[in-house]
């Protein structure tokens, strides 16, 4: 298998600091156990030059992978785009103004399974750059995937459900694609997905294929052609349960129960703060 981990990294210090550990907790607790695996580093302009520097100071003898992040707020019909522009306008709508916060939810939730580098591999882990593995995996968490035939992986403790005003119209959404689908879903958008579940995604792992060869970037496409990712501040999280579940199922998921893991105030899906 050829695999990867995948970074969005934001050109600011504060995160740039928190790759560092990030990085070096990879390097120490899980690269020794998956064969080696390439990293891909989306990136701001101007951070290519920290991360080269990084990977030498820290002795990371993986490939690096540099790609300039560069995915923005797609074309939308003037009507749906004024609305849009009024939302991002209105300073009494939280996270309205955080465009960018935005971009990155509609990259992880169906741009990156179209970027011409990712899909060559099997599996991505993807870790944000506050995201840290914090004792030795073990394990090869690929394998693990592959021999049980899981498609998708999650931590404990982070399955749970988005703010209401973070999610809503979501599901009506997806049910509209759904009602002009002609093949058998798992569950349905309309009754059997509670609305603003979600897979916390700063740690996933995905089998790429089952995203690109499926149909879940053409339910992807409804979702992003609506504009909720910047209406509502849909996040990647919850556009990835819904989908997911619809098109395969809990069988076809994997709860990984024994990674020690921080993010932020959590500790595997516990809040600390």
């Amino acid at each position: 298998m050829k695999n990867c981990l995948v970074y969005t990294v934001k050109n600011d210090q504060r995160h740039l600091n928190n790759l560092e550990k990030s990085l070096t907790l990879f390097r120490d607790n899980l690269n020794p156990f998956v064969d080696n695996i390439d990293i891909i580093f989306f990136h701001d302009k101007g951070a290519e030059q920290f991360i080269e520097n990084l990977s030498k100071k820290l002795n990371i003898t993986n490939k690096i992978i540099l790609k300039e992040f560069i995915t923005r707020m797609p074309p939308y019909p003037e009507a749906l785009q004024k609305e849009i522009n009024d939302t991002i306008a209105n300073p009494n709508i939280p996270f309205a103004q955080n465009v960018g916060y935005k971009n990155m939810c509609r990259f992880w939730a169906g741009e990156i399974f179209r970027d011409e580098t990712v899909i060559n591999y099997d599996y991505y882990l993807r870790l944000d750059t506050d995201g840290w593995i914090t004792s030795p995996v073990s394990y090869n968490v690929f394998e693990m995937l592959e021999n049980e035939n899981k498609i998708y992986a999650y931590l404990k403790g982070n399955l749970m459900g988005d703010p209401p005003q973070f999610s809503q119209k979501l599901n009506k959404t997806l049910a509209e694609y759904e009602s002009t689908y002609t093949c058998k879903l798992t569950k349905s958008a309309s009754t059997l997905i509670p609305e603003g579940m979600l897979y916390n995604t700063n740690f996933e792992i995905c089998k790429i294929e089952k995203f690109t060869k499926s149909d879940y970037l053409k339910f992807y496409d409804h979702v992003d052609q609506s504009g909720g990712i910047y209406l509502y501040r849909w996040g990647d999280h919850i556009i990835r349960y819904a989908i997911l579940n619809m098109l395969y199922g809990d069988s076809s998921i994997k709860e990984i129960d024994n990674i020690k893991y921080t993010h932020q105030s959590f500790i595997n899906g516990v809040h600390c703060g």
